[in-house]
């Protein structure tokens, strides 16, 4: 029996495999439609707000672009952003960034910030911001470049140039969030929503 009660599918203003894989494993029908935006961009023009606001700020944006273009649905948008202290790390254009930015990781702990914003089709919004704690391990340059051989050319489209769900868990000595989070979807406040909405069967 599916758990999917409204009448369309939620569309998903997202390429994000591992966000298609959350949704699909709750049991929630979804359509895929990104959103076009430069995030680069508008993070520039507000660089000194907190990681969080910028976080929220683009998921605002991405599900605001959607829902313009995909009218009368239900939108889902979302953003994740590591934050290492002050500095906020994106995806690797290349191999050898790669291999800096792990390194740069290597030994510290850093938080993944994970927002999710669900647009209903009157243009009504509800918002989820939820954080996780990564204590990466000390990694040798021969670590790192053998973790990046596993993973593969995909893995610089992630922010922090790696996968936890496949090979990336080995990186890690402490973590302290839930695996949604990581993966870049507060699940919870978003499934228990659908819910009490009447969208998804409990």
């Amino acid at each position: 029996m599916t758990r999917w009660l409204f009448e369309t599918p939620l569309i998903l203003a997202s390429k994000s495999q591992a966000r298609q894989t959350l949704l699909r494993d709750c049991g929630i029908a979804f359509e895929i439609c990104p959103a076009d935006v430069d995030e680069r961009a508008l993070e520039d023009k507000n660089t000194f707000q907190s990681h969080e606001a910028i976080a929220l700020m683009l998921a605002q944006v991405k599900a605001q672009a959607v829902s313009a273009k995909m009218k009368n649905r239900l939108v889902l948008a979302a953003d994740q952003i590591l934050a290492l202290g002050e500095t906020r790390l994106h995806q690797c254009t290349d191999r050898e960034e790669a291999i800096d930015q792990l390194q740069n990781l290597s030994g510290k702990t850093h938080h993944l910030i994970a927002v999710a914003v669900l647009r209903d089709p009157n243009g009504q919004s509800v918002e989820w911001i939820e954080k996780a704690e990564m204590k990466m391990r000390t990694l040798s340059r021969q670590e790192t470049e053998a973790y990046l051989d596993l993973e593969g050319p995909a893995v610089l489209k992630s922010v922090g140039c790696y996968h936890y769900e496949s090979h990336g868990k080995s990186l890690f000595e402490h973590i302290n969030g839930a695996l949604p989070v990581i993966l870049g979807m507060p699940m919870q406040g978003l499934e228990q929503h659908l819910i009490d909405k009447g969208y998804l069967r409990a």
